[in-house]
């Protein structure tokens, strides 16, 4: 558990305050632990920001971001079934970023809205791998459910 002073706690995005990991919300009594994660370290706020500004950055940049967020995510789920051993761990994914069938934006254009949207998907994707490899190879009992409803055991 995370002791001290709660400034050195994490970063802004965390508000100053401890990990939900470190917080003492999880224990040997949780049977089930919901989350998203990742949606920070995918950068998605800046990718839209340069689509606007300068245009989209590249594929291979957006999916570097994302990798890198994923492998953030599997030390997280491992950190989550070394405290509840017996919880069901559900890594719940993240909506489209916009719509399919509507132009919701002036700023940013229909072709970035589908490569942006592609991304999200990616990110859904390799969660979802992610996910069946934990549940496979490292027996975290962990599942995928995609934002559209469908669950991936």
């Amino acid at each position: 558990m995370t002791q001290g002073n709660p400034n050195a706690w994490g970063f802004d995005g965390n508000f100053h305050e401890k990990t939900q990991i470190d917080s003492g919300a999880l224990s040997a009594d949780t049977t089930l632990v919901m989350l998203t994660i990742g949606g920070n370290g995918t950068r998605f706020d800046n990718k839209i920001q340069t689509c606007v500004m300068e245009g989209c950055p590249s594929e291979a940049s957006m999916k570097a971001d994302i990798d890198s967020a994923v492998a953030e995510t599997r030390t997280v789920l491992e950190q989550i079934h070394a405290q509840p051993p017996n919880a069901t761990i559900s890594l719940m994914g993240y909506p489209l970023l916009f719509s399919r069938t509507q132009a919701c934006s002036t700023l940013v254009s229909a072709s970035q809205r589908v490569i942006l949207n592609d991304m999200a998907e990616y990110f859904e994707n390799e969660q979802r791998e992610l996910a069946l490899h934990e549940r496979g190879q490292r027996e975290v009992p962990v599942s995928a459910v995609g934002v559209r409803g469908k669950a991936h055991l």
